[in-house]
């Protein structure tokens, strides 16, 4: 089990979700809100974005990529996540909702 905390995640289909905790268990990424402090947690700068497989990993760098949509409330509605790369992208501008020209990826 692996948990990755950030100030936002980012899942394509549903937007940001404001500090949040993946956790990788098994064969499925379980996410829930980062209340307080939670042992084994890795605090991650930048963002994390939880990318399909399907998706090459570069297009994360791509400002289209993102929408300013930001998920309201907590994350029940998104169901549990399987085939996802989970994805660090750090320096990330959180004014312009976009990553910055010198922006790296790392594959968690």
């Amino acid at each position: 089990m692996k948990r990755f905390a950030a100030n936002y995640i980012y899942i394509p289909e549903y937007g940001f979700l404001k500090q949040y905790v993946v956790e990788e268990k098994g064969d499925g990424i379980l996410l829930f809100p980062l209340t307080e402090e939670i042992e084994a947690v890795s605090w991650m700068q930048g963002i994390i974005c939880l990318l399909p497989v399907t998706e090459e990993v570069q297009t994360v760098l791509n400002p289209e990529f993102y929408s300013n949509k930001q998920v309201q409330g907590n994350a029940s509605d998104i169901p549990v996540l399987s085939e996802v790369r989970i994805i660090q992208i750090y320096p990330f501008d959180f004014t312009l909702t976009q990553p910055q020209k010198n922006s790296q990826l790392i594959i968690l």
